[in-house]
């Protein structure tokens, strides 16, 4: 009987799931263990943890931005693609931060709109209602401020034309002459393409070249852009023709413009006209402008107010006090033409005329301060001085609020009023107070030092001028102000200094220069340092600026058929 073998089956490998079901283990037939990843799991925990973790960084977001950062337009949609969008979140926060900038406006914080605004367009720099924002508010503060922001903005606008012209108004404000000379050769095309925009910079850009004495440049400009079918382009050749002396030039070209276009802005060339007329001597026609602005624009004071000046070149008494009575009874509820007309009555110094404006300015609530100072300031230029100190003893026991915001102002005419009645001592105290206040700007001190000069005193008014020049050391006017006072007084340690930086300057009057010339020639600087050199250069610059043979002209008007 033979035996069978029993046959063997392969027997099913037992497996272990381990590591939290993300590998097993199982037994090789030879006896070994063989441990396995399983990837799929893996896979899929891996995209459940980092989706929760994603979605845990994106409401950990969500609630940063929106709690911590202020940002309350923040969206959870934005925070899930962060930090992938991470520019478009800033700019969306920079935008929030803008708007929310105009509300703190409104409601009266401006601390927390100008920071909301310049954090804003820190994020968002192509904002351009929050730029506009920070921009005016430092223009009055910190223009140079405001100048950066308009250059650093200028690549987000460039086309802008409204943007253009606040950055070349804010560049000739700032006497960047050469900066915007610099922006037009950039930016206008080689072959003049004339348009509003173009035209615009055209504009400035001639203004700058007339500033620094580059007539050429600004003739150029007036031709290659048609310049010559504007208020502005006009008014400035007639400007830059009376500069080199060819003044009746300039008045024929305004009286041209202003027979040919009766555009919206035809009556600042009237009133163009009515100064070159009154410069030439010419004071009838000035009056004839002005009686002829005063017609068409019967509600508005500024002609009228031009008009007095006219009258004040011709002495007209009696007209200047009939005018300045009737202005003051139509205008009585205008701060503004109020405020212009009582200046008048200041520099004419017309006391009575000043005092009843101050009463006006008083029944109506104006500003005490403006109002109180141009009635002190029409007695000084009257030469009342002891009247002027009683007004100011009355004010100083009076006490208002606003007397300390403006104590700089007052102490520079107190200045005045005691060196008037001879009391030098307090005149200098004052004039000291007046050189140590920060609270002054450098056009008022000027005023004052003018006004010292006329008084007999230049010295003291030497000094204030000079104060002024060293906070605004980029007007020309200041300097060529010293600069005469010094001629005056014969003054000559500083005049090669002074020179050399008045010609690196906007070019200024050139009665000046040749004065300049003329005194430097003679014996009373004859030891002024570098005087030849200082002769020759103003030789050259007289020669090569003011014989300069330029033609500005209207183009013919096209023949209709």
């Amino acid at each position: 009987m033979s035996k069978t073998t029993p046959q063997h089956r392969p027997q099913k490998q037992a497996r272990t799931i381990i590591w939290f079901g993300l590998g097993e283990k199982s037994l090789t037939e030879r006896g070994t263990v063989r441990t396995r990843l399983l990837w799929g799991r893996i896979s899929i925990l891996l995209i459940v943890l980092f989706s929760g973790a994603w979605m845990a960084k994106s409401v950990g977001l969500y609630f940063f931005f929106k709690n911590v950062r202020n940002f309350e337009d923040v969206t959870f949609v934005s925070m899930l693609g962060y930090p992938f969008n991470r520019g478009e979140v800033r700019r969306n926060q920079g935008d929030y931060q803008v708007d929310q900038a105009f509300i703190a406006v409104e409601e009266g914080d401006f601390r927390r709109a100008m920071s909301l605004a310049q954090q804003g367009v820190a994020r968002s720099p192509g904002n351009q209602r929050g730029r506009m924002l920070l921009i005016d508010i430092y223009a009055g503060w910190q223009p140079q401020l405001a100048l950066q922001l308009l250059e650093s903005g200028f690549q987000y606008f460039e086309g802008d034309i409204d943007y253009l012209r606040r950055y070349a108004q804010m560049l000739l404000f700032m006497r960047e002459d050469e900066q915007l000379l610099d922006l037009a050769a950039r930016v206008l095309p080689s072959e003049p393409v004339i348009n509003d925009y173009n035209k615009l910079l055209a504009m400035a850009a001639m203004r700058a070249a007339v500033n620094i004495g580059d007539y050429e440049r600004a003739h150029l400009l007036f031709n290659a852009y048609k310049l010559d079918d504007t208020a502005e382009g006009v008014i400035l050749a007639a400007d830059l023709l009376s500069r080199l002396g060819r003044r009746s030039e300039g008045i024929t070209l305004l009286e041209q413009f202003a027979m040919r276009f009766q555009t919206s802005d035809i009556d600042s060339v009237l009133a163009s006209l009515a100064s070159h007329y009154r410069e030439q001597g010419m004071f009838q026609q000035a009056v004839d402008i002005g009686l002829t602005r005063s017609l068409r624009r019967p509600l508005d004071w500024q002609p009228r107010l031009d008009l007095l000046v006219t009258y004040q070149k011709m002495e007209a008494k009696d007209r200047i006090t009939r005018e300045l009575e009737s202005l003051s009874n139509q205008f009585r509820r205008d701060e503004r033409a109020m405020t212009a007309i009582g200046q008048m009555a200041t520099d004419l110094g017309d006391v009575e005329a000043a005092r009843r404006i101050y009463e006006i300015a008083l029944e109506n609530n104006f500003s005490t301060a403006v109002f109180g100072l141009l009635f002190i300031e029409a007695h000084i230029t009257s030469h009342r001085f002891a009247e002027a100190i009683a007004f100011f003893d009355e004010l100083t026991r009076e006490n208002p609020t606003w007397i300390r915001e403006f104590e700089a102002v007052f102490n520079s005419m107190r200045a005045l009023a005691y060196h008037g009645i001879g009391n030098r001592e307090l005149g200098d105290f004052y004039v000291r107070e007046t050189l140590q206040s920060r609270r002054i700007n450098p056009i008022t001190m000027l005023s004052v030092g003018q006004r010292f000069v006329r008084m007999g005193m230049p010295e003291q008014g030497r000094l204030l001028m000079m104060e002024a020049f060293r906070r605004e050391p980029a007007n020309e006017q200041l300097l060529a102000r010293i600069i005469e006072v010094n001629l005056d007084l014969g003054e000559s340690r500083t005049m090669t200094d002074d020179v050399e930086t008045l010609l690196g300057l906007r070019r200024t009057s050139y009665d000046l220069l040749r004065r300049l010339l003329t005194e430097l020639g003679s014996d009373r600087f004859i030891f002024t340092e570098q005087r030849e050199q200082l002769v020759d250069r103003l030789q050259n610059v007289l020669s090569t600026e003011t014989s300069i043979e330029l033609e500005f002209r209207l183009r013919p008007v096209p023949s209709s058929i």
